[in-house]
């Protein structure tokens, strides 16, 4: 299991990320900001991942940050972009589901390919 630092020391371990730079890892952490989280909702998770995690993402500048929920089966895809006065905000870029599939793609890795089919197979 790898987690990462956050910049203030508070630990976080997302389901999946993408961490572009080896020299960010130490161990099984990355002291780096990943470029890429998934978080998978349950029930005892949903608030945390939709709110402080995703703050915590923000504020670190991680480009995109999706939201799977199995019990949907939907991702809510966020992206994170910049103001001219130099803060951050993180919007809904996509919403996928059943009747838009072919559109799942990692925006920051265009050609990772991710099936959703494969993404909800249990």
């Amino acid at each position: 299991m790898y987690q990462w630092i956050e910049n203030n020391n508070d630990i976080v371990i997302p389901d999946v990320s993408i961490n572009c730079n080896i020299r960010d890892r130490k161990n099984v952490s990355f002291t780096g900001t990943p470029r890429f989280v998934m978080e998978v909702l349950s029930n005892a998770t949903e608030d945390y991942d939709r709110t402080e995690k995703m703050e915590i993402y923000r504020r670190a500048g991680v480009s995109e940050y999706w939201l799977v929920d199995w019990r949907k089966k939907q991702v809510e895809i966020y992206l994170c972009d910049g103001k001219d006065d130099g803060t951050t905000y993180s919007y809904l870029y996509k919403t996928v589901t059943e009747e838009n599939k072919e559109e799942l793609q990692i925006v920051m890795f265009p050609n990772f390919k991710i099936e959703f089919d494969e993404l909800f197979k249990f």
